[in-house]
């Protein structure tokens, strides 16, 4: 692809021109009012519900905690919910609410802001969800980006009738585990499904099972029930055991606007190669590999299907003795958010591609094809029949190296691949 002067204005309006599902919540009059005075919202969707917002300042306030509570007020009845059915809570171990993003150390502060809230009825947290504003950190703390993840429990009350004990906890985990099972101590929530699939709102008790331990893995169990508070029916199981020696991941720009557009966040690098003391892995879809060997863990921003080459310096390399390997963990380096967001981009361009079109010519069993990031120019991408090219930033133009880019370039190779022509 090769922009010309006049479309390059259209790549620098990437995050306000990217197309996106866009939602029907209840409230629809109020969500059509709000997109009038916010021309430039633009919203995600999985199974109507809005999952994703982005505008330039759909809050502001003194500070970016009260920049959010304003986004409950002005927002909360588009989302279907009542701004005071939240509860400042994020989902980090210790229940920290405010999360800084994007460190810069040139100038020793953060770029973002996340406040957290998850979502409560009657008293009751729900299980699952989180509502996570992006704040920008400037003066007016403009509410940039939203994520939602929410639940319909419209109409639930809390039975008057209900066992919150560790009895009933034990009782429920034994018909699952047997009776050597153990428990933790159960917490009283709301389940109501998940994002794809609606549950009724029931209470339940929430608490992890578990049977054995590390010391006999054929026989470890670990689990997170969801009981009925009030049949104690198991509604929910979760699995707490991944059977993965490590994972892969990288900080990546999310959603499909361009590194200055969008926030970034750890994801899992699909089929990544990690090597160790000669031998050699590859991560699933998710970013899990096991490996055997003994020493240090090696990973670059290659895998089985691409292999990305820095331009502008050397390829990024971790070596490391820890399992899980984080690239571009600082998030401060413009080349090497882009080696990761070629990597990430490549790969989930092709698995869509193979997902409804398994016999795909080439792309199948095509391995290590080339993508070139960092280079020479400004405000270009391109593919030459052997390879995809982005540039670095400059020239009013973000590095080109990310979503909806890396797609189109890796779309003209499925192009030439398949004999149609450019």
């Amino acid at each position: 692809m090769r922009f010309t002067p006049k479309i390059v204005p259209a790549l620098l309006a990437i995050c306000a021109s990217t197309p996106f599902a866009f939602a029907v919540p209840s409230s629809q009059l109020t969500l059509d009012q709000l997109r009038q005075q916010h021309p430039k919202l633009r919203t995600l969707d999985v199974k109507g519900n809005i999952t994703k917002m982005v505008a330039p300042d759909m809050a502001t306030g003194r500070t970016s905690e009260q920049s959010a509570q304003n986004f409950l007020r002005t927002w909360s009845n588009a989302l279907g919910v009542n701004a005071n059915d939240f509860i400042a809570e994020g989902p980090f171990e210790d229940g920290h609410h405010l999360q800084q993003f994007m460190f810069n150390p040139q100038t020793g502060e953060h770029k973002f802001t996340g406040v957290y809230f998850k979502q409560q009825i009657d008293g009751l947290p729900v299980y699952g969800s989180r509502l996570m504003v992006l704040a920008r950190n400037v003066q007016g703390f403009p509410i940039v980006n939203a994520t939602v993840d929410l639940r319909d429990v419209i109409g639930f009350k809390k039975p008057r009738r209900m066992m919150n004990n560790s009895a009933l906890a034990l009782m429920a985990a034994a018909t699952r585990f047997g009776a050597s099972v153990t428990t933790t101590e159960p917490e009283l929530m709301v389940y109501a499904g998940s994002q794809e699939e609606h549950a009724e709102p029931r209470a339940v008790l929430v608490f992890e099972a578990q049977v054995g331990g590390g010391w006999n893995p054929d026989n470890y169990q670990k689990a997170e029930l969801l009981v009925d508070a009030e049949t104690g029916e198991i509604l929910f199981e979760k699995n707490l055991i991944l059977h993965a020696d490590g994972t892969v991941s990288g900080v990546a720009t999310e959603s499909s606007g361009a590194d200055t557009c969008d926030p970034e966040s750890a994801t899992g690098l699909p089929y990544a190669k990690v090597t160790r003391g000669g031998n050699t892995a590859y991560a699933d879809a998710n970013g899990n590999f096991t490996i055997s060997g003994s020493g240090n863990l090696t990973s670059k921003l290659e895998g089985q299907w691409f292999k990305v080459n820095n331009n502008n310096g050397s390829d990024s390399s971790i070596s490391q003795s820890g399992l899980n390997i984080l690239h571009n963990s600082s998030n401060s380096s413009e080349y090497y958010r882009a080696e990761v967001n070629g990597y990430l981009q490549s790969n989930i361009v092709r698995d869509f591609a193979l997902e409804h079109a398994p016999g795909f010519p080439t792309i199948g069993s095509q391995t290590s094809f080339p993508v070139n990031v960092g280079v020479s120019g400004t405000c270009n991408a391109f593919y030459d029949y052997s390879s995809i090219n982005f540039y670095n930033a400059g020239g009013g133009c973000s590095n080109t190296a990310f979503s909806v880019v890396v797609h189109h370039e890796y779309g003209h190779h499925m192009v030439a691949v398949a004999g149609s022509g450019q």
